[in-house]
């Protein structure tokens, strides 16, 4: 209204809007450097815990479900936005889920667990990854599962772009193979 009435200076275009909360990255470098930090300090817990959450895009919510029956079974049902579906777990994580349910006698259930065997809660997800932060010189903003999650995001959505690129490419050729071969004007 005040746009058509011609004046724009009472309006408050873009100034209702909360600004976003910027939300930090984490990189595949700084990843990595967690992996390693985890090794060094001989946490296999936190490691796979790390792993799971940017391997699969596993909500954090969604760790209980993860059971020694679905790694056996080589996938994880995941659930969100109300859907679900079955999520192949990699074969460098299923054999290393393999060897700690091994090592730590499990038999079914959930595959991380605390010490009473109850299933761990988000927060204690959380601090076990924060706490690598500093040896892996990550933020701690940064070390978290929904990080995880989104660094799983991101190479998943760069391998679907690689990959319509691929496609299209392939879909040009053939059809320059195919016009050569019988096109009308053969130049």
């Amino acid at each position: 209204l005040l746009d058509y009435l011609g004046r724009r200076d009472l309006q408050l275009v873009g100034q209702l809007e909360p600004e976003p909360a910027v939300r930090p990255e984490l990189t595949r470098a700084e990843y990595l450097r967690l992996l390693q930090a985890a090794r060094s300090l001989e946490k296999e817990r936190t490691y796979l815990l790390v792993k799971v959450f940017a391997l699969l895009g596993l909500p954090v919510g969604e760790l209980p479900r993860l059971t020694v029956e679905q790694v056996q079974a080589g996938h994880v049902l995941v659930r969100g936005n109300g859907a679900q579906w079955y999520e192949a777990i990699p074969r460098c994580l299923e054999q290393e889920l393999r060897a700690y349910i091994r090592r730590r006698g499990l038999l079914s259930g959930p595959v991380f667990v605390t010490r009473n065997g109850k299933a761990m809660s988000r927060t204690q997800v959380t601090a076990e990854i924060q706490s690598l932060s500093r040896d892996a010189r990550v933020e701690a903003a940064k070390c978290t599962p929904r990080g995880l999650q989104r660094l799983y995001r991101a190479a998943q959505a760069e391998i679907e772009n690689d990959i319509r690129l691929l496609t299209a490419r392939s879909y040009e050729q053939m059809l320059n193979t195919e016009q050569l071969a019988v096109g009308w004007e053969n130049t």
